[in-house]
Protein backbone atom coordinates (compact mmCIF):
# COMPACT_ATOMS: atom_id res chain seq x y z
CA UNK A 1 0.00 0.00 0.00
CA UNK A 2 1.92 3.20 0.80
CA UNK A 3 5.53 3.39 1.44
CA UNK A 4 5.86 1.29 -2.03
CA UNK A 5 6.36 3.82 -4.87
CA UNK A 6 9.48 5.78 -4.15
CA UNK A 7 10.71 3.47 -1.54
CA UNK A 8 10.48 0.19 -3.97
CA UNK A 9 12.53 2.55 -6.35
CA UNK A 10 15.75 2.75 -4.52
CA UNK A 11 17.91 0.11 -2.39
CA UNK A 12 17.49 -1.02 1.02
CA UNK A 13 19.85 1.30 2.51
CA UNK A 14 18.59 4.15 1.29
CA UNK A 15 14.54 3.59 2.52
CA UNK A 16 14.73 5.15 6.05
CA UNK A 17 15.55 8.42 4.06
CA UNK A 18 13.30 8.05 1.71
CA UNK A 19 10.35 7.40 4.08
CA UNK A 20 11.78 10.18 5.77
CA UNK A 21 11.20 12.06 2.92
CA UNK A 22 7.87 11.44 2.05
CA UNK A 23 6.57 11.83 5.54
CA UNK A 24 8.09 15.52 5.31
CA UNK A 25 6.28 16.28 1.80
CA UNK A 26 3.08 14.83 4.01
CA UNK A 27 3.18 17.07 7.00
CA UNK A 28 4.19 20.18 4.38
CA UNK A 29 0.91 19.44 2.19
CA UNK A 30 -0.44 19.31 6.43
CA UNK A 31 0.79 22.68 7.01
CA UNK A 32 -0.36 23.82 3.26
CA UNK A 33 -3.68 22.65 4.27
CA UNK A 34 -4.41 24.49 7.95
CA UNK A 35 -3.11 27.34 6.17
CA UNK A 36 -5.78 27.19 3.90
CA UNK A 37 -8.19 26.63 6.21
CA UNK A 38 -7.97 30.42 7.98
CA UNK A 39 -9.18 31.44 4.73
CA UNK A 40 -12.29 29.54 4.03
CA UNK A 41 -15.19 30.40 5.97
CA UNK A 42 -16.20 28.46 9.41
CA UNK A 43 -19.23 27.10 7.64
CA UNK A 44 -17.49 25.37 4.49
CA UNK A 45 -17.50 21.31 4.19
CA UNK A 46 -13.72 21.48 3.07
CA UNK A 47 -12.61 23.74 6.14
CA UNK A 48 -14.46 20.94 8.38
CA UNK A 49 -12.83 18.34 6.59
CA UNK A 50 -9.02 20.19 6.90
CA UNK A 51 -10.11 20.63 10.72
CA UNK A 52 -10.95 17.08 11.79
CA UNK A 53 -7.82 15.58 9.75
CA UNK A 54 -10.01 14.00 7.08
CA UNK A 55 -8.19 11.84 3.87
CA UNK A 56 -7.24 14.01 1.42
CA UNK A 57 -9.41 12.08 -1.20
CA UNK A 58 -12.18 13.01 1.11
CA UNK A 59 -11.07 16.64 1.52
CA UNK A 60 -10.12 16.57 -1.95
CA UNK A 61 -14.07 16.03 -3.45
CA UNK A 62 -15.32 18.96 -1.12
CA UNK A 63 -12.98 21.15 -2.40
CA UNK A 64 -14.04 20.78 -5.91
CA UNK A 65 -17.69 20.31 -5.27
CA UNK A 66 -17.09 23.85 -3.26
CA UNK A 67 -14.44 25.29 -5.70
CA UNK A 68 -11.99 25.97 -3.43
CA UNK A 69 -9.57 25.33 -6.33
CA UNK A 70 -6.53 26.18 -4.53
CA UNK A 71 -7.10 23.31 -1.75
CA UNK A 72 -8.25 21.06 -4.95
CA UNK A 73 -4.63 22.14 -6.55
CA UNK A 74 -2.70 21.37 -3.66
CA UNK A 75 -3.80 17.87 -3.06
CA UNK A 76 -4.15 17.21 -6.71
CA UNK A 77 -0.59 17.57 -7.11
CA UNK A 78 0.36 16.12 -3.86
CA UNK A 79 -1.66 12.87 -4.91
CA UNK A 80 -0.56 12.69 -8.18
CA UNK A 81 3.16 13.07 -6.52
CA UNK A 82 3.60 10.41 -3.99
CA UNK A 83 0.13 8.60 -4.13
CA UNK A 84 2.13 5.03 -3.99
CA UNK A 85 3.94 6.38 -0.66
CA UNK A 86 1.18 7.99 1.29
CA UNK A 87 -0.31 5.96 4.02
CA UNK A 88 -3.95 4.66 2.94
CA UNK A 89 -5.20 6.18 6.08
CA UNK A 90 -3.44 9.29 5.09
CA UNK A 91 -5.19 9.20 1.18
CA UNK A 92 -8.22 7.81 1.98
Amino acid sequence: MGDQGKIREVPFAERAAVRSEVRQEIEAVRWLLEAMRERLPAQSATAKAIERRAPWREILQFARWEECFEVAGLLEDAIATLEDDIPPEVLG
